[in-house]
């Protein structure tokens, strides 16, 4: 029994070097928890949670971290946040300000906008208070923007991260990655890096 566990171990690392990919760590895996009201999921990476409900062809999404800076969800990168569809919100005197973007670097991200995309955001909000900051929006599963993958709800890449301030300019001091079932709510942690 111990040998075939050995081989499987041994067949998948290899297939993992012959696809070019590191395999993650799974850091932890279960069902993710019943959302806020509206919501029907959430699972929290460390200290920023994600609720979500699918909506027909929509995905519904709010964003909570106990910080008064901005927040980012970013989904299925190739590498780092390379490839990503990623929506960065924070609030400024009082109002969101959402916008969506598409990851051109591993480490670096702009306007969709700003690169030929189309903004497809819907519904945007936001609301910061002592606990922290909220952003909310809504997005197609499937945008039309060349920029963006269709989302596949059986299998998403997810990446959580968050600032302490509203400068975009200024690098996370939070970063996680999860992978995701939208229908079903089950997900895998698989990687955490803290600045602070």
């Amino acid at each position: 029994m111990r040998k075939n566990y050995i081989a499987l171990a041994a067949l998948l690392a290899a297939l993992a070097v012959a696809c070019g990919k590191k395999a993650e760590k799974v850091l932890e895996t279960g069902n993710a928890a019943a959302g806020d009201k509206g919501y029907t999921y959430a699972v929290t990476v460390e200290k920023m949670q994600f609720h979500w409900r699918l909506d027909g062809g929509l995905l519904r999404v709010k964003l909570k971290a106990p910080v008064q800076g901005w927040l980012a969800a970013g989904f299925d990168p190739e590498r780092g946040m390379l490839g990503s569809n990623m929506m960065v919100g924070y609030l400024e005197g009082g109002r969101a300000v959402v916008t969506d973007q598409h990851g051109t670097d591993p480490k670096l991200h702009r306007k969709d906008i700003d690169l030929g995309g189309t903004d497809d955001l819907r519904e945007t909000w936001g609301r910061q208070d002592a606990a922290g900051t909220e952003i909310g929006f809504t997005l197609p599963l499937e945008t039309g923007d060349k920029l963006d993958k269709p989302l596949r709800p059986e299998a998403v890449v997810l990446m959580l991260a968050y600032g302490t301030t509203n400068e975009m300019a200024k690098q996370h001091v939070f970063w996680g990655k999860a992978r995701l079932n939208l229908r079903t709510g089950a997900y895998e942690t698989t990687m955490i890096r803290r600045e602070e």
